[in-house]
């Protein structure tokens, strides 16, 4: 009984392609992994299929990739969001989104955002509004605090007081109360 072709042994003149597309003389692809420029002929092949998907998308709507809720308490709907995000960006060729890809996907740390006075005025409130109304904002004196502590936490320099009432307007906190609901401001003497 004879071995069926693919297990028979190859003649020492032929290899089988790397990519399993049949057999091919011994050295070729020693030869264009040493010769060709591979990144070149990988960007050729994506935007030809690129190419391809957005051509085929104008007769077939539905290979368009679709706006997904943002935001979800399942982990795994969270990552195909993602998922969809980032074919969206490839799809519509959304260079800003896929060059911060590119760059957090590199990077070994995670991002660390260059805080400053409005930065943490904004974490502070997120942080300290848990309701749902005006009526449970944090008052500015809770929200300056907790943002000095995130300051000093992340290392900066705490601002002056008189510096809050601009971070509080470019922080768009400007209206928030000065006392907690109820409480009257006491009368100068």
């Amino acid at each position: 009984m004879t071995e069926p072709a693919f297990q028979q042994a190859l003649p020492e003149w032929v290899e089988t392609n790397p990519l399993g597309l049949g057999e091919w003389p011994a050295g070729y692809w020693a030869s264009i992994q040493k010769y060709e420029d591979i990144e070149f002929w990988h960007r050729m092949w994506i935007w030809k299929e690129l190419k391809n998907w957005r051509e085929l998308a104008k007769k077939y709507p539905e290979l368009k990739p679709k706006l997904l809720q943002r935001f979800s308490s399942d982990e795994r709907e969270a990552v195909k969001v993602f998922q969809n995000e980032i074919l969206k960006a490839v799809f519509e060729a959304d260079k800003n989104f896929l060059a911060q890809l590119i760059a957090a996907a590199t990077s070994a740390e995670e991002p660390e955002l260059d805080m400053h006075g409005v930065r943490a005025a904004h974490a502070a409130f997120r942080e300290l509004f848990t309701g749902k109304t005006w009526k449970d904002w944090p008052t500015k004196k809770r929200v300056r605090e907790r943002a000095e502590e995130i300051l000093k936490a992340a290392g900066k320099i705490i601002p002056q007081k008189r510096a809050w009432t601009t971070i509080f307007r470019k922080a768009g906190l400007r209206f928030l109360p000065e006392n907690p609901p109820g409480r009257k401001r006491k009368a100068a003497a």
